[in-house]
C-alpha cells in the first residue's frame, strides 16, 4: 500500500480538534502476517508464550517490596538472618494487634497495612501488567484508517488491568505508531494512536465523558472519538470486527503544543507508593518512579528532585508558603475536583498512577494530566456508598503525604472549594450529564450491538436504558449505572459544600480482601486451627530463609527473595516457565 493524504486531516496539524470529535466514529482496520500476528501476542505472565495463558501470575515483586521495605535496615536491597528475622518479629507483632494468635482477617489487614500500598513499578514499563511478568512486543502491521492509507506502522498491545482481563479474547487495547518506518508521516498531528478496549466500561462513556469533564473544567486533558476496529491476518482472519474503541489522543510534544504553546518542557508518567518521595540527590533513583516520556535536561531532572525534597521535608509553614512555587495550585484545584467528583480511586486518590505531569519550561511549576478514567463515576473501589459519598476534604485511600499536606493549605484549599462550588453548579450537574449520556450512547449504540447480544444488554443496563427503577431507589446496585451515580454524587458534594455532610472516607487496600490473608493462613498454619500462633510464624521465616538464601551467601538479595517467594509463597507457585533467552521470559 502507498500513503493517501488526500484527506485533509493527514496533513492538518490544527484538525486535532476535527478528529477528536467527541460523537464521531473512525474506522481502523489492521492487517498482519501471519508472523507478525504471533510475534505482537502478548507474553509471560497470565500469556505465558505467544499468548497461550498459562493461568500464572508473578506476585514475586508485590512480597518481595513489602519485605525489603520492612526488614532492610542498612537499604542495601539485601536481607541477612537478623533482618529478615525481626521483620518476622515485626510482622507478627503489628498483624497479631497484641492477640496471641491471628486469623484469616487479622493478617489480611496486617499485611495490607505492612504492604502500604501496591507495588506497580516493573522491569522496562511500570504498571500491574509488567509486575506480573507480562510485556508487549511490538511489531509491523498495515493500517487502513478511514480513507488513508499506512504502510508498516508499528503496533502493540498497551494497558495494565486491561490487557490482563483481556486474555483469551481478540479485543484488546491497541498502540499505533505512524512514525516509525516513515519519518513524518502523522493524522491530524498526531504520530501516535492509543485505541483503548473499553473493557471495564462496560457503557463505553465513561472515560469519554472524564476526559470531556476535565476539560470542560480548564484542565488540559486528552479528546476522545470513537473507533470500529477490524482485524485481518494472513490465513485466519479476514478483516474481523473486533468491536467499538475510544481513540485517546496521547500527550506527548504535539500535546504539550496544543495545551501549552511549547513543545519544550518535560512530560512524565509517574508510578510510586510514596508521592513525590525524596531519595537522594541521584537521579537514578527517580527515574522509575517518574517515567520521563520526553528527553530531560540536567536542569529539568534537578527540578524534580527538588520538588520532592520540598514535599517530603519542608516544614509545615515552608509548605504552606512555597507550594504554589512548585505546582500550579489552580490546575491541582481544578484536577482535584474533577477526580474527587468522579471518585476515581485508580489514580491519585489510590495507588498513585495513571497520571501525567507536564514541568513548564517556563515557570518550572507542575501541573497535572488526566489519564485512563474506565473506573471514573464510582466504579472501584469500596462500596457503592463510599463512593457515591466519597469525602471530598478526605478523598486518597490509605496514605498519600502530598495530598494530606496540600489540604491543610488554607489558600488552596480555598481555591478547591470554589473551585469544587463552580462545578458543582455547571458541568456536575446531572442534567448535564444526563444529556451528554443519552447523546453518545445513541451514536455508538449501534456499533456496540454489532458486537454482541450479551454486550449490547450490559450496555443498556451500564448507562442507564434499562434499569428497574425500583431497584434503583432501593439501591441495591454495586456498581450503579453512570445516569444514576451523577444523581448521587452531585447531591453528596452540594451537601458537603453547604456544610450538611462531612462525606465517607475509604480505607484498606488496593488487593481484594482475603487473597493476601488465605494465602499467609495455608502457609503458616501448621497445626489446622485456622489461626496462627508466633511460633507457628516465626518457625516458617526461619524455614524460609534456609530455602531462599544462597549456597556461597550469608543474606538474601532482591532475586533470590523474588526466586523464594515464587517457590515457597505465592499463591500461584513457581513459574511453569523456565527461563527462555528466545522469549525473554525471567523469573
Amino acid at each position: 500500500m502507498q500513503p493517501d493524504y488526500t484527506n485533509p486531516l493527514a496533513t492538518r496539524p490544527d484538525a486535532r480538534g476535527e478528529f477528536f470529535r467527541a460523537d464521531s466514529i473512525h474506522e481502523v482496520h489492521l492487517a498482519f502476517t501471519d508472523s507478525a500476528w504471533l510475534q505482537v501476542q502478548p507474553q509471560g505472565g497470565p500469556y505465558g508464550i505467544n499468548g497461550q495463558g498459562v493461568g500464572w501470575l508473578d506476585l514475586s515483586r508485590f512480597f518481595a517490596e513489602t519485605f525489603v521495605n520492612n526488614g532492610d535496615v542498612d537499604n542495601n536491597k539485601r536481607l541477612n538472618r537478623d533482618e529478615f528475622m525481626n521483620m518476622a518479629e515485626k510482622f507478627y507483632v503489628e498483624w497479631s494487634a497484641g492477640e496471641e494468635e491471628m486469623d484469616v482477617d487479622a493478617i489480611d489487614v496486617g499485611y495490607g497495612n505492612s504492604a502500604g500500598g501496591i507495588f506497580l513499578q516493573g522491569e522496562e514499563r511500570n504498571g500491574i501488567a509488567r509486575v506480573f511478568g507480562t510485556y508487549t512486543p511490538t511489531v509491523t502491521a498495515d493500517l487502513l484508517l478511514d480513507n488513508m492509507e499506512f504502510p508498516d506502522v508499528s503496533v502493540r498491545y498497551k494497558g495494565n488491568g486491561t490487557l490482563l482481563g483481556s486474555a483469551g479474547i481478540l479485543k484488546k487495547s491497541i498502540k499505533i505508531d505512524l512514525n516509525d518506518a516513515i519519518r513524518g508521516r502523522n493524522v491530524a498531528g498526531l504520530k501516535k494512536l492509543n485505541l483503548h478496549n473499553l473493557h471495564t466500561d462496560a457503557g463505553y462513556v465513561n472515560d469519554a465523558l472524564a476526559y470531556k469533564l476535565y476539560n470542560d473544567a480548564g484542565v488540559p486533558g486528552s479528546r476522545t472519538s470513537y473507533a470500529k476496529v477490524y482485524l485481518s491476518v494472513e490465513d485466519s482472519l479476514a478483516d474481523e470486527y473486533v468491536g467499538l474503541y475510544l481513540f485517546v489522543e496521547n500527550v506527548d510534544n504535539t500535546f504539550a503544543m496544543d495545551r501549552y504553546g511549547t513543545e519544550k518542557g518535560a512530560i512524565f508518567k509517574p508510578v510510586m507508593m510514596k508521592f513525590f518521595e525524596y531519595m537522594g540527590d541521584d537521579w537514578n533513583e527517580y527515574i522509575r518512579s517518574f517515567d520521563p516520556k520526553t528527553p530531560l535536561t540536567v536542569y529539568e531532572q534537578q527540578r524534580i528532585i527538588e520538588v520532592c525534597d520540598f514535599v517530603s521535608n519542608a516544614t509545615d509553614e515552608e509548605f504552606a508558603l512555597k507550594l504554589g512555587d512548585y505546582f500550579d495550585l489552580d490546575n491541582l484545584a481544578r484536577y482535584l475536583a474533577v477526580t474527587v467528583y468522579l471518585t476515581d480511586l485508580d489514580g491519585i486518590l489510590g495507588p498513585i498512577q495513571n497520571i501525567y505531569l507536564y514541568l513548564h519550561p517556563g515557570t518550572m511549576k507542575l501541573s497535572f494530566i488526566p489519564w485512563d478514567h474506565d473506573h471514573s463515576f464510582g466504579q472501584m473501589r469500596g462500596s457503592q456508598e463510599e463512593r457515591e459519598q466519597l469525602s471530598i476534604m478526605h478523598p486518597w485511600m490509605k496514605d498519600n503525604y502530598f495530598l494530606e499536606r496540600a489540604m491543610k493549605v488554607e489558600r488552596f484549599t480555598t481555591r478547591y472549594l470554589e473551585v469544587f462550588e463552580e462545578l458543582n453548579n455547571s458541568i456536575f450537574k446531572p442534567e448535564n450529564l444526563h444529556q451528554q449520556i443519552d447523546h453518545l450512547a445513541a451514536v455508538i449504540r449501534p456499533a456496540v450491538a454489532e458486537e454482541s447480544e450479551e454486550q449490547l444488554k450490559k450496555f443498556d443496563f451500564a448507562v442507564g436504558w434499562n434499569v428497574d427503577p425500583e431497584l434503583d431507589s432501593a439501591e441495591k446496585m454495586d456498581p450503579r449505572p453512570t445516569r444514576s451515580f451523577v444523581v448521587h454524587r452531585y447531591n453528596s458534594i452540594k451537601d458537603q459544600l453547604a456544610g450538611n455532610s462531612t462525606g465517607l472516607e475509604i480505607g484498606g487496600g488496593y488487593v481484594p480482601r482475603g487473597i493476601m490473608g488465605n494465602n499467609f493462613m495455608q502457609k503458616l498454619d501448621k497445626d489446622s486451627t485456622q489461626t496462627v500462633s508466633r511460633e507457628e510464624m516465626i518457625g516458617q521465616f526461619e524455614q524460609w530463609f534456609e530455602l531462599w538464601v544462597g549456597p556461597d551467601s550469608v543474606d538474601i538479595d532482591y532475586e533470590e527473595l523474588r526466586w523464594g517467594v515464587n517457590q515457597h509463597l505465592s499463591p500461584f507457585g513457581p513459574n511453569p516457565i523456565q527461563k527462555d533467552t528466545t522469549n525473554n521470559l525471567t523469573q
